[in-house]
């Protein structure tokens, strides 16, 4: 026994789906255009022209794909220099270039005091242990350890505010965040 919804596809050499004018596809080919990228179809139902190339993010969408990435890279290290030069304009990038900006003053800030106080730490241990063979190295110990947890707190802040700029949120750092504004 024939299949006709078969019968009909081997005849017309389509999927069975067809326009208002018998041709398969989702519209009607624009006369005059050659095939290839741009070129132009029909709405089978209202005869208005389709064209299915975007141009730019989609309209009422929360943000755009530069956006986003411009607002990931504000977060680490000195890449906020990236969103400022390119996309300044752009108010959510701004936000997220300000709180990289904050991050940077910050991470530096707490790097300098984190040399100086493994300087001292390191300084004390030796000269108040020095003959003493282990307790020497403890000064290494403790100064090791401060500076684990010093990077953990600055690893800590780039990802939540990378993962603030990727949810498309304009929220400020916890504590950091609302020190100040540098580019408006």
């Amino acid at each position: 026994m024939k299949n006709p919804a078969m019968d009909e596809k081997n005849q017309n050499g389509s999927n069975g789906v067809h326009s208002e004018q018998g041709q398969s596809g989702y519209g009607s080919h624009v006369p005059g255009e050659g095939p290839g990228w741009g070129h132009v179809y029909r709405d089978p139902s209202t005869g208005e022209p389709q064209n299915w190339q975007r141009t730019g993010p989609v309209p009422g969408s929360p943000c755009s794909a530069n956006e986003k990435a411009f607002s990931i890279l504000s977060y680490i290290g000195i890449l906020w220099l990236v969103g400022l030069l390119t996309d300044r304009d752009n108010p959510t990038v701004i936000f997220h270039v300000n709180q990289g900006i904050i991050l940077s003053i910050f991470e530096f800030a707490l790097t300098f005091t984190l040399g100086i106080t493994n300087a001292i730490i390191n300084g004390v241990f030796q000269f108040a242990f020095g003959g003493i063979g282990f307790l020497s190295w403890a000064g290494t110990a403790v100064s090791g350890l401060l500076s684990f947890t010093v990077w953990c707190v600055i690893a800590a802040y780039m990802i939540i505010g990378v993962v603030y700029a990727a949810q498309g949120k304009k929220e400020p750092l916890p504590l950091i965040g609302n020190l100040f504004t540098v580019v408006h």
